[in-house]
């Protein structure tokens, strides 16, 4: 009940304060299990997402957002998302990404770890594979999202949602650094490729 009032809020503001065109969100409204990847440029990445997917998304966040701060650490459990150490092998957070999916629930993913200012094009060097592990470990697709400028106040903005890049075709290969490897190489040109689309706001 939490998310969904702060999701109606964040719907209502998100009109007048920042304007987006979505293209493709219908892949966005399925059942089961998948991972929403997206390009984080800014904060506001975060409750555009929430506001534009109708389903609830359990977020992984940096771990400096729960530690030592109670209220924002209550605020961001409330809201579905958990922390995790991105420049270490948490595994207790892994673990927790995968009882996400397995419960059929929608899991978002920053793959960069962090907010990328410079450009909303993603560099494969800046991307993580662990979600790739999980993808697999969960058999979840991988949805991938890009915004095409930064989300900002008072600016208009585009949101594209690609094809998934199915469990099923991985669902034969072995649990090694290459297979991940191969996945993240695809989400980056999947990413990139929603955004040399040449559509924009």
């Amino acid at each position: 009940m939490f998310y969904k009032i702060i999701r109606a809020i964040f719907r209502f503001l998100i009109v007048f304060l920042m304007p987006t065109k979505v293209i493709g969100g219908e892949k966005l409204d399925r059942e089961g299990r998948y991972i929403l990847a997206c390009n984080h440029q800014t904060y506001l990445d975060i409750p555009m997402l929430i506001a534009k997917c109708p389903r609830v998304i359990n977020f992984i966040a940096k771990a400096l957002f729960f530690e030592g701060r109670p209220v924002l650490g209550f605020f961001f459990r409330k809201m579905h998302a958990f922390p995790v150490h991105p420049a270490s092998s948490d595994l207790k957070s892994l673990k927790h990404a995968i009882e996400v999916l397995n419960k059929d629930e929608v899991l978002g993913i920053f793959p960069q770890g962090r907010r990328v200012k410079e450009s909303p094009v993603v560099k494969r060097e800046e991307m993580y594979s662990g979600m790739a592990f999980i993808a697999l470990k969960a058999k979840a697709d991988i949805i991938p999202v890009m915004f095409m400028r930064p989300p900002l106040v008072l600016k208009r903005n585009v949101m594209k949602v690609g094809e998934p890049i199915k469990y099923e075709d991985y669902k034969d290969r072995r649990l090694k650094q290459d297979t991940l490897d191969e996945i993240t190489d695809e989400l980056c040109a999947r990413m990139n490729g929603l955004f040399h689309e040449g559509e924009g706001a």
